[in-house]
């Protein structure tokens, strides 16, 4: 009988948090625009926060799902 080797899933890639540098320079978008964005409501809010300074931090697919939505339009 010949047995076939089990294929395990492919392992689940973890992607780091994004903090506002790394967001911008995701989007390409200064700091003013993007505090805009923020503070209008038209962005999401931050998915967890980190540290004792409580630093914003988003998950890419978050941003991903908002682009897909349309983004600032």
């Amino acid at each position: 009988m010949n047995a076939s080797p089990r294929t395990s899933p492919a392992p689940a890639v973890l992607e780091p948090l994004m903090g506002i540098k790394a967001v911008l320079a995701f989007l390409s978008m200064e700091e003013r625009a993007f505090q805009r964005l923020r503070a209008s409501g038209k962005f999401p809010k931050p998915d967890c926060h980190v540290g004792s300074r409580k630093a914003k931090r988003w998950r890419p697919e978050t941003i991903r799902a908002w682009i897909a939505e349309g983004g600032c339009k």
